[in-house]
């Protein structure tokens, strides 16, 4: 395999290209679809990844906790460079926007090659300060988001207002809006739904009025229609919230 590829990535710039296409022939290509995970928080490191085409969005990701945006990741980037360098189990999660095809550096081979060419090795470190370091400076400056997305992933029965009750997940909740997967395979984008969110014991926990704004397989993002009521739609939701992350 050619190393054009690998050229176009700015921490192998002046490795000589027989080297470069020695890499990359160890690497293992992956073609994913859309909104595809690469790796979730605290899966065991399986090497380093760079972006051929479509792109990449890192976020971090707790239960309980808002969901950030960690960074932006396009066509000859790369990514999970921390956990290379440090041999630690992954820090955030990885989901492709758009059809996207990655090359996988396995972490053996990445480890070897960074052995021979240690001014990669001192990029690759270089680069893994500075965005630690942006991340930092993000998470110190004043928030701009008024409505975060709460990560749950919890199990509910959701019950539409028409049609059988249906076990789900609530994988984030805020405010605006909600993912949901297990949802009823009927929901297509720019349907209006009406529904509710219900746990053993808590049959009512929260009815809604929400636009699908868009699928994949069986996860949905949701809208929230306008409420006659905001202020009392956004306790309901808060007290849903706590709810759910008391699992009960």
């Amino acid at each position: 395999m050619a190393a054009s590829f690998l050229r176009q990535v700015a921490i192998f710039e002046g490795v000589d290209e027989r080297r470069l296409a020695e890499l990359e022939a160890g690497g293992e290509e992956r073609r994913l679809g859309a909104n595809q995970a690469v790796f979730q928080r605290d899966d065991a490191c399986d090497g380093l990844y760079l972006v051929k085409s479509g792109g990449v969005v890192i976020r971090h990701v707790v239960v309980g906790q808002p969901i950030e945006r960690v960074r932006d990741v396009p066509p000859g980037d790369l990514f999970g460079e921390i956990e290379v360098l440090d041999g630690s189990r992954r820090h955030f999660q990885a989901n492709t926007v758009g059809r996207t095809t990655l090359l996988l550096l396995p972490q053996d081979l990445i480890w070897s090659f960074l052995a021979r060419h240690p001014l990669v090795e001192t990029r690759l470190r270089t680069l893994s300060i500075y965005r630690r370091t942006l991340r930092l400076h993000s998470l110190l400056a004043p928030s701009t988001r008024s409505d975060p997305r709460i990560r749950l992933d919890r199990e509910v029965e959701l019950r539409p207002a028409s049609g059988r009750a249906v076990a789900a997940r609530v994988e984030d909740l805020s405010h605006g809006g909600a993912c949901l997967s297990a949802a009823p395979d009927s929901w297509r984008p720019g349907d209006r739904v009406s529904f509710t969110l219900a746990l053993p014991g808590r049959p009512d926990l929260l009815r809604l009025e929400a636009k699908v704004r868009w699928r994949m397989s069986d996860v949905v993002g949701l809208v929230f229609e306008p409420a006659s009521s905001p202020q009392k739609r956004s306790r309901d939701i808060d007290k849903a919230v706590r709810a759910l992350l008391a699992g009960g």
